[in-house]
């Protein structure tokens, strides 16, 4: 996490190779180029470097961001733009952060990890096919030789340290040549439709939903009778909330699939519980569900559909779907690295509340700003166990900045209390 007293150091150092200033304004089409160009050169830059949004340069000086504004600053949104302009696509994280009652918005730029990004189309800041760089305190392409043999010895040195791994793992005896990973297409037109029926009331509206998926990088086969499939996700679901994660309640009303040995599918219907998940042979595991805070009226609780999203519900959700990951994949004896994706949908205009007073009076005026979240994350199973809780809390950190809601520090308490709840030691 950057800090207030990092950015006012920066201010006071000024506009550097690393650092650029950017006066306030959003993230929108008449900025981007400008944007995209900044990130790809401090991308090629030896370290890379942040942008500072909210920060006057003649003089330096902190004037904000305005709340409107800051809230269109999403890595998700900067990433969809830098994949269509540049290769291989910058890395890139996006923190607010108040100094002295003043919003900056700090777009930190990782150095590239194995070539140069090269722009891959013209746009209003650039033309196809340029390098990029940071050049004093402003963006170009590069022009001298010096410049240009300055990045490629920088790639080569990282190429190398790819080449000193790689022998370490030969000296090991591990697998030294890479995998490619698995499509998962197949997997993924399964779940994606399950939304349709998993995610609207008896009446046919649309609710809010969540859907999570587990891919594994590395091939993983898996073929056992149903029931024992059944007895393996049953033993590595998580339940301290007294439902389970996945639920699994025979005598409600269920459909189970099963095409051969192909995947195992689930889907209740039963508020406030509305889920379906499916778990494939190839070791990806899926799951839909619609948002719990739009069904609550449904069993008599005072609330309306597609308006609240539940603090203490969100952090305990996604506290389960890590640990079930975690043993799920534990179960299976799978070692190696898994990519999970989390998305949610018919976001853009609830209000966060909570079930728990302590987090109320942080609350007032949190309400999205955007109708999806979408944020994918890989990890390798050797590194997840002690991972858990930096996983959870960083989730519901990005999950939550659509609501302009930041409180690391009451997250990362509730994701604990929910941890130890669940009978996990960190």
């Amino acid at each position: 996490m950057v800090s207030k007293e990092q950015i006012v150091q920066w201010v006071a150092d000024g506009e550097t190779d690393n650092v650029d200033f950017k006066a306030p304004m959003p993230f929108k089409e008449s900025h981007r180029a400008e944007i995209a160009k900044d990130i790809i050169a401090l991308c090629n830059t030896k370290d890379g470097g942040v942008l500072l949004i909210g920060v006057e340069d003649e003089p330096a000086v902190i004037v904000g961001v305005p709340d409107i504004d800051a809230r269109t600053w999403e890595a998700t949104k900067i990433h969809d733009y830098l994949r269509r302009h540049a290769d291989p696509v910058p890395v890139v994280r996006v923190e607010k952060v108040d100094v002295d009652g003043r919003r900056v918005v700090v777009v930190i730029v990782n150095e590239f990890s194995g070539q140069p990004v090269v722009t891959t189309r013209d746009s209003a800041a650039f033309v196809e096919a340029s390098v990029l760089m940071r050049q004093g305190v402003s963006s170009k392409p590069i022009a001298s030789a010096d410049a240009m043999r300055d990045l490629l010895e920088r790639a080569i040195r990282r190429r190398a340290d790819q080449l000193v791994i790689t022998l370490g793992k030969v000296i090991r005896g591990d697998d030294p040549v890479p995998h490619q990973s698995p499509s998962y297409d197949a997997e993924l037109a399964v779940i994606a439709p399950l939304r349709a029926t998993t995610a609207a009331d008896r009446n046919g509206q649309s609710l809010g939903w969540w859907q999570v998926s587990a891919f594994p990088q590395h091939e993983v086969a898996v073929t056992m009778t149903q029931v024992k499939r059944l007895e393996l996700w049953r033993t590595a679901s998580v339940n301290f909330r007294g439902g389970g994660m996945p639920y699994w309640d025979p005598a409600q009303w269920c459909v189970r699939h099963s095409d051969g040995q192909t995947r195992l599918q689930y889907q209740l219907v039963a508020p406030p519980r509305q889920e379906a998940w499916v778990a494939f042979d190839s070791g990806v595991f899926g799951m839909v569900r619609a948002m719990p805070e739009d069904l609550w009226g449904q069993v008599g609780w005072a609330t309306n559909p597609n308006t609240l999203m539940d603090i203490v519900e969100t952090i305990s959700y996604l506290t389960e779907m890590h640990l079930f990951f975690l043993r799920y994949f534990q179960t299976l004896a799978y070692d190696g690295g898994i990519r999970i994706e989390v998305l949610l949908g018919n976001l853009a205009g609830r209000s966060l509340t909570s079930t728990e007073g302590f987090f109320m009076p942080s609350l007032m005026g949190a309400r999205s700003y955007s109708d999806t979240f979408q944020y994918a994350y890989e990890v390798d199973m050797a590194e997840m166990p002690s991972r858990v809780l930096q996983l959870v809390v960083g989730t519901a950190v990005r999950l939550f900045e659509l609501f302009n809601w930041d409180n690391e520090g009451l997250i990362q308490q509730k994701a604990i209390e929910q941890i130890s709840r669940a009978g996990y030691r960190l």
